[in-house]
């Protein structure tokens, strides 16, 4: 090949990079948010951005949520990248959540196409959750549970109003077994009696299931409550299905967010509802905060939370 041609190559190709890289910026974002009952999160996200068409972001956190039966120390740990150009835009992103005796991992990826002022994109995630129990008083083992999610969302933006509405739906092919494994026991003369009346029936306690793991209830039981009594890790567990909505108007440097997240645990087959509002307000070209307040209610009751959110440009 002549030089020339190499050489141009090299320098357009060079010239491409450092185009890409001129613009870059970077942003630090640092939230708490924290709930009537201990739950508290502290978490902090830092973005790259060149331009339009690309970012790249890293974060991690810790949290803590309680239930009578238990509570639950964790951190998180995340990593997404987004792609975009002429309207259409694909993400991808991976998180993972550890907290004795439970891990939780998602690797995700989002599909988007806008069109003047609607935006429609399909979602699909991989999710896959880990409980350590103890079988006898000398060993440790592992129930391993993984599923699979598919959703879509769109959102509709026009003068100072977002309107938007986003769901996933999950299937763990492990749990369906273990819920039937439980009806096929429960009319069975002699079946180990009920969990206490503080938790829904758990599908893995009973039959046969029951017996190959015998010490992972008392794992689920201590786990399960906490995580769905909480905002702070409600997408943690294994659910069936997690929908959120969300109408803002801006006022200016200024803007209202009002969200609802609707969600049904698979484990518990409980149904959990969160309401909140956020005002955000944008402080020159480098600063913005915002302070979310709301309430979520499930089959443990209703609870208040709260939280502050900073973002740092530059």
């Amino acid at each position: 090949m002549n030089r020339s041609v190499v050489w141009i190559f090299l320098t357009g190709i060079a010239g491409a990079s450092t185009q890409a890289f001129a613009d870059v910026h970077v942003s630090d974002s640092a939230s708490a948010l924290f709930d009537g009952r201990g739950g508290q999160s502290l978490d902090d996200d830092v973005t790259f951005s060149g331009g339009a068409w690309w970012d790249v972001s890293v974060g991690g956190g810790e949290t803590r949520t309680e239930s009578p039966v238990g509570t639950l120390h964790g951190t998180s740990k995340r990593a997404a990248f987004d792609l975009s150009d002429d309207g259409f835009g694909l993400r991808g992103y991976y998180s993972r959540w550890d907290a004795t005796p439970f891990t939780n991992q998602t690797i995700g990826t989002r599909l988007s196409w806008t069109h003047s002022d609607l935006t429609l994109a399909g979602i699909a995630e991989a999710r896959d959750f880990d409980v350590d129990y103890s079988p006898d008083a000398t060993s440790r083992n592992n129930a391993h549970f993984a599923g699979d999610g598919f959703g879509a969302s769109i959102q509709y933006v026009h003068a100072q109003w977002t309107v938007g509405a986003d769901g996933i739906w999950y299937h763990f092919g492990s749990l369906e077994r273990y819920k039937e494994s439980q009806t096929e026991t429960v009319a069975t003369p002699g079946a180990p009696a009920a969990p206490p009346a503080l938790l829904p029936v758990l599908p893995i306690i009973l039959g046969p299931v029951g017996q190959i793991l015998p010490g992972l209830f008392p794992s689920v039981v201590s786990v399960a409550p906490a995580l769905t009594r909480s905002v702070v890790t409600l997408d943690q567990g294994a659910l069936e299905h997690i929908v959120n909505a969300e109408l803002a108007r801006a006022f200016g440097n200024t803007s209202l967010h009002l969200d609802w997240t609707n969600a049904r645990d698979a484990v518990l087959e409980t149904t959990i509802n969160s309401y909140s509002a956020s005002l955000k307000q944008v402080f020159g070209d480098h600063f913005s905060g915002s302070l979310t307040g709301g309430v979520s209610d499930s089959h443990y009751g209703s609870t208040t939370f709260g939280g502050l959110s900073l973002q740092l440009t530059f």
